[in-house]
């Protein structure tokens, strides 16, 4: 039977990649074609060479894999080995982290109460992502409370999820040694531990975890649509971890692209696109929130990034935290640097390009992870500065097509007799070299005073660092320190209002009223609805005896958080000292609905009725 034009193709571009059983399955034609095609092609003589040389099995017989009769028990217990000991080493890795203290926006999980209540089904549809979090999280405090190695332990365990979906992906699209080599690289690489550790990346483990077993099911789905049901589902439920999971329909495009051979299944892709494309329009509604949001935290209002610069910096950062994870903080503000810099970044960033469209033609594994790793990051890319330039939370399943990559090289090198064991060797020294480093900064993430210092030695350009560093030498009583360090936050970054509410705090604490004063009072006038400030300032103006300007600002913060006892408390002890009980009842009333414990409002309550 003659070959078609597509199947010739085919064998052209993978007779070097992989091995001729392998084709044969991908292409659904006997080997015995193959071969005879070779012959024609080639002659007796290159063809003999080829076959005593160069076209070694990456796979024995029995390790071979046929997509369409692949079945899940049975590599279940042929791999368990394996799985188990990449259990054993995430948990290594993973064991010091489990009981670190909630740290910067872990906070919030305390403060707003999430987890107290399960999220509502109909928000799903009006919020960027975060649905599958809150649910998650409502489990961990229903399980353990407020204590952080609950909420912590999902995230391990959806990565630990992820290090098995990655095995058995290239088990699928690779070969065992690939996919060994991927997983363990995953298991323990320290770019990922903002998603593993810092209870607040749980999003991105989770949608790493959908996202995965989605394009697994797409692949095992050829003859099976229940398995592309549940392909489409997993990843509507990536989408409600994050949203930066929008892009994976053009991951599928590009394993269409690298591994079939036929036409692409555009049928088969839509479903896809169209649920990024309804995602992508509730997006566009809530972009205001997040500048608005970005400007709360930042102070300053995001604006537009030259693409041409921010991408050659971004991705060749990543690279760099990838080869060589040393510079690992929570704030990147070291990206910037002289001209001559940047244009070696940009260098390197059309190498990778260059190397794209080669491998395409060398190695569809290479060419698909390559491709993986910049698509996976391309939401966090745009240049209207709505994310930060490089974050390595964001790099947690995009770090995934440089594993790939290197795990080909290396997986080819092994195929060689000389250079097989220093390999070997190599590649143990790197697990165990990422292992400890994992282990180490795992350390710098076990509360917030470490978690700042470290962040202070990698990011002093970053107002937010210092800012943090502050408040660090101020909870241990350094004032000197604490003022310097807000001062500096203040250099960089003069509207920060968060960091002239701490320096007034500072100042409050060594006697230096005036100072505090106008420190809160700056602080209000770049942020309005900083109620703390406000309630700050009042109690100065109030110990001043000058109540009205006191009973001003206090009302003010209770009007922005009404929820707090103590701000109605102290309006109450206002209007007491402003001599109207009957204000002042009604605010130590209302102190008692919000905390009936609050005995201080009891006393005064108990003392307005007896004058009367």
């Amino acid at each position: 039977m003659a070959l078609e034009k597509s199947q010739k193709k085919y064998i052209k571009e993978n007779i070097y990649k992989l091995t001729i059983d392998e084709i044969s399955a991908r292409i659904n034609i006997p080997k015995e074609e193959i071969h005879e095609y070779l012959k024609d092609r080639w002659g007796n003589e290159k063809y003999e060479k080829f076959l005593s040389k160069t076209n070694i099995p990456t796979r024995s017989d029995e390790e071979k894999i046929n997509i369409n009769n692949f079945n899940i028990i049975d590599w279940l217990k042929k791999n368990w080995p394996f799985l188990l000991f990449s259990a054993i080493l995430v948990f290594v890795a993973y064991f010091n982290a489990l009981h670190n203290e909630f740290v910067s926006d872990d906070k919030a999980i305390i403060n707003e109460g999430l987890g107290l209540k399960l999220p509502n089904f109909t928000n799903m549809f009006k919020t960027a992502s975060g649905f599958n979090m809150d649910m998650f999280f409502y489990i961990a405090r229903h399980l353990g409370g407020t204590n952080p190695a609950y909420f912590r332990i999902f995230n391990i365990f959806f990565h630990l999820g992820n290090v098995w979906g990655v095995y058995l992906l290239l088990y699928l699209i690779g070969s065992p040694v690939i996919a060994t080599l991927t997983a363990l690289l995953f298991a323990v690489h320290p770019i990922l531990i903002e998603s593993v550790s810092w209870v607040a990346g749980a999003p991105y483990s989770q949608y790493g975890f959908f996202l995965i077993f989605s394009l697994i099911t797409y692949i095992l789905s050829t003859k099976d649509k229940k398995l592309y049901i549940l392909s489409v589902f997993l990843f509507f439920m990536a989408m409600l971890s994050s949203e930066k999971s929008v892009f994976f329909p053009l991951v599928i495009f590009i394993y269409e692209l690298a591994f079939n051979n036929k036409k692409i299944r555009w049928l088969k892709i839509m479903p896809f696109f169209g649920i990024s494309f309804l995602n992508g329009l509730k997006l566009l509604g809530l972009l205001e929130q997040r500048a608005q949001d970005l400007t709360r935290l930042n102070y300053s209002r995001p604006s537009f990034i030259n693409p041409f610069i921010l991408v050659p910096v971004a991705i060749t950062n990543y690279l760099q935290l990838i080869f060589w994870p040393d510079g690992l903080t929570l704030y990147h503000s070291e990206m910037y640097n002289t001209v001559p810099v940047f244009i070696i970044r940009a260098v390197f960033f059309i190498i990778y390009l260059v190397l794209i469209f080669i491998s395409y033609k060398r190695n569809r594994l290479v060419f698909f992870g390559l491709c993986l790793f910049i698509i996976s990051l391309s939401p966090t890319l745009l240049p209207f500065g709505l994310s930060w330039i490089v974050a390595e939370r964001y790099a947690y399943f995009a770090a995934l097509g440089i594993f790939i990559s290197i795990a080909v090289v290396m997986a080819d090198l092994l195929k060689n007799k000389k250079t097989e064991i220093m390999v070997v060797i190599f590649f143990v020294l790197i697990i165990i070299s990422l292992t400890v480093r994992t282990i180490v900064r795992n350390f710098e993430w076990k509360n917030e005073d470490n978690l700042w210092l470290a962040t202070g030695r990698t990011s002093p350009s970053d107002p937010k660092t210092h800012n943090n560093l502050g408040d660090y030498y101020g909870r241990h009583g350094d004032w000197n320190n604490a003022i310097k360090e807000f001062q500096i936050a203040l250099k960089l970054n003069p509207r920060y209002a968060e960091v002239y509410h701490n320096i007034g705090m500072v100042y409050q604490q060594v006697g230096r009223q005036e100072e505090a004063r106008t420190a809160y009072l700056k602080s209000i006038e770049l942020n309005p609805y900083l109620w703390q400030s406000m309630e700050k300032v009042a109690v100065i103006y109030f110990t001043e005896k000058d109540y009205v300007t006191a009973e001003k600002y206090m009302k003010k913060a209770f009007e922005i958080n009404p929820k707090s006892d103590e701000i109605a408390s102290n309006l109450g002890i206002i209007y007491l000292s402003l001599d109207n009980p009957l204000e002042a009842k009604v605010y130590l009333q209302k102190t008692l609905e919000l905390n009936p414990k609050n005995q201080k409002a009891k006393e005064m309550l108990e003392k307005i009725y007896s004058i009367k």
